[in-house]
């Protein structure tokens, strides 16, 4: 594989504001001045050079990291979007909210920017003229060996395709099973052969009668204003249903969805939360009942999160901070220390720095907590621990911590 030119990085909004350069702007209105501008959503965008992708095809990947991935430590699954030029947004946009709610890992999000119409129907089936198998080989020998390279990726691989790109998609789940776990087959046409004399359902169902071949999960969506339009994929899709309804796997987790008052392409948004949760059925961090009369939740999260990890292949934590306190670490520490249950709140930082060893607000909070408690040492240990984090990690908070934490340094 060559050598990646890195053609330009840029910034991808969730909302269309356009690119805004970090200046100050003078107006004599004092309201409507404008302090210098920070990005909002990072993503870097580049031009890939591949061997095995020719027909003078243009690729871009487009890579966004996981919140606080340079302060991490951890290793991530992967999303590949196959339609970056449509979905990518999106799914790092979905991936990212659901998993700040504790629905699914934090993940690394890979889409491939194909761009005119003629270069996504070359993802499709063969028989719709696509080069399914060259794609795989591309991903299998370039795009997934660089970003285990580059980035603190771990073994958890999913593929999103939508309408044609599936193709892409089904020749992975089909023939290299290896390569990916999750699988999410937005405007799915079953009504569309992979081969001559083949049937992709009766495919599909074939894979996960081989117990022999690693375990993954398929959701298959389609948009029933697609179906009613369309009585041939209707009848196949009725057909499909009844077969999967009587088959069973202990290895391979397939659901065909049918979203109602949906259109083919706007289905995306709920397919890709259904696809996601079949992927990642267990929720995370919630103050329950259970963990609010118990003696000991920092015991109970670690349990939980271990069979979490356990279940999925790789480690998962729970969230450090966000929006609301019952669904977060830091959240459980400001509801335990609000209800003066200063030893749970103190396990809970300590359980926290075991996950995030980096966290300069753990860290904060950890010497805050001591000093309340009157241990002197401790506190100034944690202090000048989280001092030196925020300085190397953001540096920008540096003097709030400072105001927080000087009376227990000096």
């Amino acid at each position: 594989m060559k050598l990646l030119k890195l053609t330009f990085a840029l910034v991808l909004l969730f909302v269309n504001i356009g690119a805004l350069q970090s200046k100050n702007v003078k107006n004599n209105n004092d309201a409507n001045n404008l302090s210098k501008s920070t990005a909002v959503i990072n993503a870097e965008k580049f031009s890939f050079d591949s061997k095995i992708l020719t027909d003078d095809m243009d690729i871009s990947i487009a890579i966004s990291l996981p919140h606080k991935y340079a302060e991490r430590k951890q290793s991530y699954p992967v999303i590949f979007v196959l339609e970056g030029d449509y979905l990518f947004d999106i799914t790092r946009a979905t991936a990212k909210f659901m998993a700040r709610r504790s629905h699914m890992p934090e993940s690394i999000v890979v889409g491939i920017y194909a761009g005119e119409d003629e270069h996504r129907k070359r993802m499709a089936v063969k028989l719709h003229g696509g080069k399914p198998d060259m794609y795989v080989n591309f991903l299998k020998k370039e795009l997934i060996p660089y970003v285990e390279k580059q980035y603190r990726a771990n073994s958890h691989r999913s593929i999103i395709g939508l309408s044609p790109t599936n193709g892409v998609l089904f020749e992975s789940f089909l023939n290299e099973p290896d390569l990916f776990k999750g699988y999410i087959a937005l405007s799915t046409h079953l009504e569309w052969p992979p081969e001559k004399g083949k049937n992709m359902i009766d495919e599909v169902i074939s894979r996960m009668n081989n117990t022999k071949l690693p375990k993954a999960t398929l959701y298959m969506g389609r948009a029933d204003d697609d179906l009613e339009s369309n009585q041939y994929a209707k009848k196949i899709f009725d057909e499909a249903q009844k077969k999967l309804a009587k088959t069973s796997s202990s290895n391979t987790k397939v659901v065909l969805d049918i979203l109602e008052n949906e259109e083919h392409y706007m289905m995306s948004l709920a397919g890709l939360r259904n696809g996601f949760q079949l992927i990642y059925p267990h929720g995370g961090l919630m103050y329950t009942k259970t963990l609010a009369s118990s003696d000991k939740p920092a015991e109970i999260l670690k349990k939980d999160y271990q069979e979490i990890s356990s279940s999925y292949g790789f480690d998962v934590y729970p969230v450090e901070d966000g929006h609301v306190p019952n669904d977060h670490l830091l959240g459980l520490v400001d509801i335990f220390e609000r209800k003066k249950e200063y030893s749970k709140a103190l396990d809970i930082l300590k359980l926290g720095i075991n996950y995030y060893p980096n966290s300069a607000n753990l860290y904060r909070r950890l010497a805050l907590r001591y000093q309340f408690d009157g241990e002197a040492e401790r506190a100034k240990k944690h202090a000048e621990t989280s001092l030196k984090l925020v300085k190397k990690y953001n540096p920008d908070l540096l003097k709030k911590f400072q105001n927080d934490l000087n009376e227990i340094v000096d």
